[in-house]
Protein backbone atom coordinates (compact mmCIF):
# COMPACT_ATOMS: atom_id res chain seq x y z
CA UNK A 1 0.00 0.00 0.00
CA UNK A 2 1.15 3.57 -0.88
CA UNK A 3 1.31 4.46 3.42
CA UNK A 4 3.48 1.20 3.74
CA UNK A 5 6.06 3.35 1.17
CA UNK A 6 6.72 5.90 3.48
CA UNK A 7 8.92 5.60 6.82
CA UNK A 8 9.83 9.06 6.89
CA UNK A 9 6.56 9.85 8.40
CA UNK A 10 6.81 10.99 11.83
CA UNK A 11 4.46 8.80 13.95
CA UNK A 12 3.20 11.58 15.77
CA UNK A 13 2.00 13.01 12.57
CA UNK A 14 -1.96 13.93 11.89
CA UNK A 15 -3.90 10.64 10.44
CA UNK A 16 -5.03 13.43 7.54
CA UNK A 17 -1.54 14.02 7.02
CA UNK A 18 -0.46 12.49 3.89
CA UNK A 19 2.32 10.18 4.03
CA UNK A 20 5.96 11.66 2.19
CA UNK A 21 6.69 10.12 -1.48
CA UNK A 22 10.04 9.32 -1.81
CA UNK A 23 11.73 12.16 -3.32
CA UNK A 24 15.37 12.47 -6.05
CA UNK A 25 17.25 15.24 -4.50
CA UNK A 26 17.11 18.96 -6.05
CA UNK A 27 19.32 18.68 -9.31
CA UNK A 28 20.31 20.60 -12.06
CA UNK A 29 17.38 19.48 -13.81
CA UNK A 30 15.02 21.25 -11.35
CA UNK A 31 17.16 24.16 -11.61
CA UNK A 32 16.64 24.02 -16.05
CA UNK A 33 12.50 23.28 -15.65
CA UNK A 34 12.59 26.81 -13.05
CA UNK A 35 14.23 28.37 -15.73
CA UNK A 36 11.67 27.18 -18.25
CA UNK A 37 8.77 27.64 -16.50
CA UNK A 38 10.24 31.28 -16.01
CA UNK A 39 11.19 31.60 -19.92
CA UNK A 40 7.37 30.23 -20.80
CA UNK A 41 6.03 33.05 -18.47
CA UNK A 42 8.67 36.14 -19.98
CA UNK A 43 7.95 35.13 -23.47
CA UNK A 44 4.46 36.99 -23.28
CA UNK A 45 5.93 40.37 -21.82
CA UNK A 46 6.83 42.05 -25.60
CA UNK A 47 3.00 41.30 -26.67
CA UNK A 48 1.83 42.97 -23.48
CA UNK A 49 3.94 46.09 -23.59
CA UNK A 50 2.40 46.75 -27.15
CA UNK A 51 -1.22 46.61 -25.57
CA UNK A 52 -3.26 49.77 -24.75
CA UNK A 53 -3.93 47.87 -21.30
CA UNK A 54 -0.84 46.54 -20.57
CA UNK A 55 1.56 48.71 -22.18
CA UNK A 56 1.44 52.42 -20.74
CA UNK A 57 3.75 54.89 -20.98
CA UNK A 58 5.83 56.80 -18.38
CA UNK A 59 6.98 55.26 -15.16
CA UNK A 60 3.70 52.93 -15.35
CA UNK A 61 5.38 51.20 -18.37
CA UNK A 62 8.62 50.35 -15.78
CA UNK A 63 6.42 49.53 -12.98
CA UNK A 64 4.51 47.07 -15.96
CA UNK A 65 7.71 45.91 -16.36
CA UNK A 66 9.25 45.03 -13.55
CA UNK A 67 5.94 43.13 -11.79
CA UNK A 68 6.24 41.48 -14.79
CA UNK A 69 9.45 40.25 -14.71
CA UNK A 70 8.78 39.34 -10.55
CA UNK A 71 5.65 37.65 -11.14
CA UNK A 72 7.78 34.90 -13.99
CA UNK A 73 10.44 34.40 -11.94
CA UNK A 74 8.22 33.39 -8.92
CA UNK A 75 5.76 31.62 -10.71
CA UNK A 76 8.46 29.77 -13.08
CA UNK A 77 8.55 27.00 -10.37
CA UNK A 78 4.71 26.87 -10.42
CA UNK A 79 4.41 26.24 -14.31
CA UNK A 80 7.44 24.08 -14.12
CA UNK A 81 5.69 21.75 -11.29
CA UNK A 82 3.00 20.66 -14.02
CA UNK A 83 6.06 18.52 -16.07
CA UNK A 84 7.04 16.73 -12.72
CA UNK A 85 3.40 16.09 -12.57
CA UNK A 86 2.84 14.31 -15.48
CA UNK A 87 6.15 12.77 -15.13
CA UNK A 88 5.09 11.25 -11.53
CA UNK A 89 1.83 10.45 -13.23
CA UNK A 90 3.98 8.15 -15.93
CA UNK A 91 5.77 6.68 -12.76
CA UNK A 92 2.40 5.96 -11.61
CA UNK A 93 4.05 7.89 -8.42
CA UNK A 94 1.14 9.74 -6.10
CA UNK A 95 2.02 13.84 -6.98
CA UNK A 96 0.95 16.08 -5.40
CA UNK A 97 0.35 14.73 -1.66
CA UNK A 98 1.84 17.63 0.11
CA UNK A 99 0.44 21.20 0.85
CA UNK A 100 2.92 22.58 -1.09
CA UNK A 101 2.73 20.30 -3.95
CA UNK A 102 -1.12 21.40 -4.30
CA UNK A 103 0.21 25.10 -4.25
CA UNK A 104 2.92 24.55 -7.02
CA UNK A 105 0.28 23.32 -9.14
CA UNK A 106 -2.54 25.65 -8.51
CA UNK A 107 -0.12 28.63 -9.28
CA UNK A 108 0.99 27.63 -11.77
CA UNK A 109 -2.33 26.90 -13.50
CA UNK A 110 -3.27 30.02 -12.41
CA UNK A 111 -0.29 31.32 -14.34
CA UNK A 112 -0.86 29.83 -17.41
CA UNK A 113 -4.41 30.63 -17.67
CA UNK A 114 -3.60 34.90 -16.51
CA UNK A 115 -1.07 34.78 -19.77
CA UNK A 116 -3.43 32.74 -21.99
CA UNK A 117 -6.39 35.60 -21.12
CA UNK A 118 -4.08 38.49 -21.09
CA UNK A 119 -2.52 37.49 -24.45
CA UNK A 120 -6.46 37.22 -25.68
CA UNK A 121 -6.75 40.57 -24.76
CA UNK A 122 -4.01 42.06 -26.64
CA UNK A 123 -5.48 39.94 -29.91
CA UNK A 124 -8.91 41.30 -29.16
CA UNK A 125 -7.35 44.67 -29.36
CA UNK A 126 -6.16 44.34 -33.05
CA UNK A 127 -9.75 43.25 -33.46
CA UNK A 128 -11.84 45.70 -32.22
CA UNK A 129 -11.19 49.32 -32.10
CA UNK A 130 -13.13 49.84 -29.24
CA UNK A 131 -13.67 46.70 -26.55
CA UNK A 132 -15.55 48.46 -23.91
CA UNK A 133 -16.12 45.89 -20.80
CA UNK A 134 -15.50 43.17 -23.07
CA UNK A 135 -11.53 42.45 -22.08
CA UNK A 136 -12.99 41.39 -19.24
CA UNK A 137 -14.59 38.53 -20.87
CA UNK A 138 -11.09 36.24 -21.30
CA UNK A 139 -10.47 37.68 -17.63
CA UNK A 140 -13.39 36.23 -16.37
CA UNK A 141 -13.00 32.76 -18.29
CA UNK A 142 -9.08 32.64 -17.27
CA UNK A 143 -10.22 33.11 -13.34
CA UNK A 144 -13.43 30.51 -13.57
CA UNK A 145 -10.63 27.93 -14.95
CA UNK A 146 -7.98 28.68 -12.30
CA UNK A 147 -10.84 29.19 -9.40
CA UNK A 148 -11.97 25.10 -10.15
CA UNK A 149 -8.86 23.41 -9.33
CA UNK A 150 -9.11 25.87 -6.01
CA UNK A 151 -12.21 24.32 -4.86
CA UNK A 152 -10.30 20.87 -5.86
CA UNK A 153 -7.56 21.65 -3.36
CA UNK A 154 -9.95 22.63 -1.24
CA UNK A 155 -12.32 19.21 -0.63
CA UNK A 156 -9.62 16.80 -1.70
CA UNK A 157 -6.65 17.57 -0.11
CA UNK A 158 -6.27 15.44 3.23
CA UNK A 159 -3.67 17.68 5.75
CA UNK A 160 -3.87 18.67 9.35
CA UNK A 161 -7.00 21.16 10.20
CA UNK A 162 -4.96 24.05 9.68
CA UNK A 163 -3.58 23.40 5.93
CA UNK A 164 -7.21 22.25 5.38
CA UNK A 165 -8.56 25.99 6.51
CA UNK A 166 -5.62 27.59 4.33
CA UNK A 167 -7.02 25.78 1.08
CA UNK A 168 -10.30 26.67 2.19
CA UNK A 169 -9.59 30.52 2.42
CA UNK A 170 -7.75 30.23 -0.93
CA UNK A 171 -10.40 28.89 -2.60
CA UNK A 172 -13.29 31.84 -1.51
CA UNK A 173 -10.66 34.57 -2.50
CA UNK A 174 -10.80 32.84 -5.78
CA UNK A 175 -14.67 32.71 -5.80
CA UNK A 176 -14.94 36.09 -4.54
CA UNK A 177 -12.07 37.15 -7.91
CA UNK A 178 -14.95 35.81 -10.41
CA UNK A 179 -17.88 37.16 -8.97
CA UNK A 180 -15.68 40.52 -8.88
CA UNK A 181 -15.28 40.61 -12.89
CA UNK A 182 -18.76 39.12 -13.15
CA UNK A 183 -19.57 42.95 -11.97
CA UNK A 184 -17.89 44.43 -14.72
CA UNK A 185 -20.29 42.72 -17.21
CA UNK A 186 -23.63 44.19 -18.37
CA UNK A 187 -25.52 41.52 -17.62
CA UNK A 188 -24.12 41.44 -13.95
CA UNK A 189 -24.91 44.95 -13.59
CA UNK A 190 -26.12 44.05 -10.56
CA UNK A 191 -22.95 43.09 -8.73
CA UNK A 192 -21.67 46.30 -10.18
CA UNK A 193 -22.60 48.73 -6.84
CA UNK A 194 -21.21 45.83 -4.79
CA UNK A 195 -17.63 45.40 -5.85
CA UNK A 196 -16.11 47.34 -3.85
CA UNK A 197 -17.74 45.41 -0.99
CA UNK A 198 -16.30 42.13 -2.41
CA UNK A 199 -12.71 43.81 -3.36
CA UNK A 200 -12.55 44.23 0.36
CA UNK A 201 -13.41 40.75 1.33
CA UNK A 202 -11.00 39.69 -0.88
CA UNK A 203 -8.20 41.80 1.17
CA UNK A 204 -9.82 39.88 4.41
CA UNK A 205 -9.08 36.76 3.25
CA UNK A 206 -5.92 36.95 1.78
CA UNK A 207 -5.09 38.35 5.66
CA UNK A 208 -6.81 35.14 7.03
CA UNK A 209 -4.81 33.08 4.55
CA UNK A 210 -1.29 34.84 5.35
CA UNK A 211 -2.46 34.12 9.31
CA UNK A 212 -3.67 30.36 8.43
CA UNK A 213 -0.70 29.52 6.42
CA UNK A 214 1.43 30.91 9.58
CA UNK A 215 0.04 28.46 11.73
CA UNK A 216 0.09 25.75 9.01
CA UNK A 217 3.79 26.01 9.33
CA UNK A 218 4.40 26.72 13.18
CA UNK A 219 1.60 23.04 13.73
CA UNK A 220 4.28 21.14 11.28
CA UNK A 221 7.38 22.81 12.89
CA UNK A 222 5.88 21.69 16.44
CA UNK A 223 5.16 18.16 15.52
CA UNK A 224 8.18 17.60 13.37
CA UNK A 225 6.27 16.86 10.12
CA UNK A 226 8.20 16.38 7.71
CA UNK A 227 7.44 17.05 3.93
CA UNK A 228 9.67 17.81 1.91
CA UNK A 229 11.93 20.07 -0.85
CA UNK A 230 8.51 20.39 -3.18
CA UNK A 231 6.13 21.19 -0.35
CA UNK A 232 8.80 24.15 0.77
CA UNK A 233 9.20 24.89 -3.31
CA UNK A 234 5.59 25.53 -2.99
CA UNK A 235 5.40 27.19 0.63
CA UNK A 236 8.16 29.95 -0.98
CA UNK A 237 6.16 30.82 -3.73
CA UNK A 238 3.29 31.08 -2.33
CA UNK A 239 4.98 33.87 0.05
CA UNK A 240 6.94 35.28 -3.06
CA UNK A 241 4.15 35.67 -4.64
CA UNK A 242 2.26 37.56 -1.77
CA UNK A 243 5.49 40.01 -2.31
CA UNK A 244 5.28 40.58 -5.44
CA UNK A 245 1.74 42.02 -5.62
CA UNK A 246 2.94 44.21 -2.46
CA UNK A 247 5.30 45.67 -4.60
CA UNK A 248 3.47 45.76 -7.61
CA UNK A 249 0.79 47.68 -4.92
CA UNK A 250 3.67 50.15 -4.29
CA UNK A 251 4.99 50.51 -7.55
CA UNK A 252 1.84 51.58 -8.82
CA UNK A 253 0.55 53.87 -5.67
Amino acid sequence: MYDQQSPEMPTEAEPSDAAIVEQPRLGIIHLMLWTAGTAVLLSIVPYLRRSEMFGVSGDDANANTVFLGLWAIVNGPAVASWAIFFWRRRQNTPFPTQPGEWLLLLFGFEALCGSFSWLSVVVMEDWFESMGMLFFVPLLLAQLAAAIPYVVAARRARHSRAWRVFFVVLASASVLEVMRLLGYLPVWSLVYPIISIIGLGMYVLYAVATVSLLIAITHDRRRHVRRGWLHMTGVIVCVARAVTFGIAWLLWL
